[in-house]
């Protein structure tokens, strides 16, 4: 478990007021945020609904116009934007690895992937608050890793917009489509952070690895963004993956003389880039009777392939490639035999020895470990 140690981020678009005595009059424009941490919003284990959160994870945020030291008051208005991909090496970073478009159509969704704006009531989208000082209202993180732009409008008059009201407010601009406001922009940045790739590509016939990616995404996903954890959830299914190949060679002998069988576990997804909600249909809900997820966020789940949990390597005769309901006879580390059993049997006994959890224990058709 990660420890959360609070932080305090004051993100100020006003760098300095100037002196009254030299420019007469002082509008300064300041906004600024605290947060614990810029995790996306991961929903309780234990939620009646484990797919989304009942309560969402918050920054708080306030903005202030001061007339000469003294609070004045203006017009504001506050809209979370969507930050599309820039092209750049990691567009994850910016998109969460979602390809398909955020959307705030209800406030499930709206949480889900945009967060929302809250200072009384729903969450939204878009917050308009007229004439006040100073404003303070809730930043709900979204379920869905990126990164999350809050555009600020301040109604400000134009005859105050003099060249020295923008030196003082570096940062703001004017806003050509609402000519009466002017612009600043945030970016929230939602990740989980450390997360590393199981190496190699989609379905790689290495026969050096003792594993294959089986489950490219394509849209609504960045392709090979799905094969994400933690260091230790990486380290941990290798030596499984390593473990299931040599034990199965060396049960085989009798059946493909003198070596056994070489085969390889496929793993199918484990969690996207910068973590968050994993969507597999690409409309920020779960869908987990149909394939998708619930969990899949914080690096420490996969899903062994079920319908072709062991594959062969090539070029071995009689070897066939295995479900997770086949029945094996598999030899112990010890040298002794365990008695008949499955293959998902085998590898949870496998993956429990090195801290994972079955979350499908009565389900021969599927396989889910999750990193304790």
């Amino acid at each position: 478990m990660i420890k959360k140690i609070p932080l305090v981020l004051s993100f100020f678009v006003f760098l300095f007021c100037m002196n009254l005595s030299v420019f007469g009059q002082d509008y300064c424009l300041m906004v600024g945020y605290v947060y614990d941490n810029l995790l996306p919003t991961i929903p309780p284990r234990d939620s009646v609904d484990p797919c989304h959160a009942d309560h969402p994870g918050t920054l708080s945020l306030s903005a202030q116009c001061l007339r000469n030291g003294q609070y004045w008051a203006i017009d504001w208005k506050f809209e979370l934007i969507q930050c599309l991909a820039s092209g750049g090496d990691d567009p994850c970073w910016e998109t969460g690895c979602h390809t398909h478009p955020r959307e705030w159509d209800t406030e499930r969704k709206l949480l889900t992937s945009f967060g929302g704006l809250r200072t009384s009531g729903n969450y939204q989208k878009l917050l308009e608050i007229n004439q006040q000082g100073l404003v303070s209202f809730d930043v709900a993180k979204p379920e869905a890793s990126g990164v999350i732009i809050l555009k600020v409008k301040a109604k400000i008059p134009a005859g105050i917009r003099t060249d020295n009201f923008w030196r003082m407010n570096r940062g703001w601009h004017p806003d050509y489509e609402d000519i009466d406001f002017i612009y600043t922009s945030i970016e929230f940045p939602f990740h989980v952070l450390g997360l590393v790739e199981l190496a190699g590509p989609i379905n790689e016939a290495n026969p050096d690895r003792s594993y294959v990616k089986v489950c490219g995404t394509t849209n609504p996903h960045t392709e090979g963004g799905n094969y994400y954890g933690t260091q230790a959830m990486i380290n941990n299914l290798v030596e499984l993956a390593e473990e299931v190949r040599t034990l199965y060679k060396e049960s085989t002998k009798n059946l493909y003389p003198p070596n056994g069988f070489d085969v390889k576990i496929s793993f199918n997804d484990l969690s996207l880039m910068y973590g968050g909600i994993y969507d597999v249909v690409g409309d920020w809900e779960c869908h987990p009777e149909g394939g998708g997820h619930w969990y899949h966020r914080e690096g420490k789940s996969v899903d062994p392939n079920s319908s072709v949990c062991l594959v062969c390597d090539a070029g071995q005769t009689g070897c066939p490639s295995l479900s997770s309901s086949s029945m094996v006879e598999i030899i112990k580390k010890d040298g002794t035999w365990h008695d008949p059993m499955s293959v998902k049997e085998w590898i949870v006994d496998i993956a429990s020895e090195k801290g994972f959890d079955e979350l499908h224990p009565d389900r021969e058709d599927r396989i889910h470990l999750e990193l304790e």
